[in-house]
């Protein structure tokens, strides 16, 4: 199992020197979208991720959990898969411009 890290930013900083994990270009099946900017960063588990007929990401499947401040979890809305357009994804959840995304938003399949 990878390293656990108590936010995002310390997750991607215990692991990303292992070497099952590797950190890729683009979004991909079954990876960690990691965004390292903010106070604690955020990471997503990609489930899945649909391709147009060019080969680019069309709509993404992903799962986040976020504990409140009490650390407990609200059952419907955390641990459950959603669904997104790649557009949006990139946009409201990981929050990248590609200016920001070689430092802060990343991709790590492993």
């Amino acid at each position: 199992a990878l390293n656990s890290a108590p936010t995002a930013r310390d997750w991607l900083n215990k692991n990303k020197n292992d070497p099952r994990v590797k950190i890729v270009s683009d979004i991909c099946p079954k990876s960690i979208a990691v965004r390292t900017s903010g106070t604690s960063g955020h990471v997503m588990i990609i489930e899945n991720v649909i391709y147009n007929e060019d080969g680019s990401p069309e709509t993404v499947y992903f799962t986040e959990c976020n504990m409140d401040i009490n650390g407990t979890y609200n059952a419907g809305t955390d641990c459950v898969v959603e669904k997104m357009s790649y557009a949006d994804f990139i946009r409201t959840r990981l929050k990248c411009t590609d200016e920001s995304q070689p430092k802060e938003c990343y991709i790590v399949a492993a």
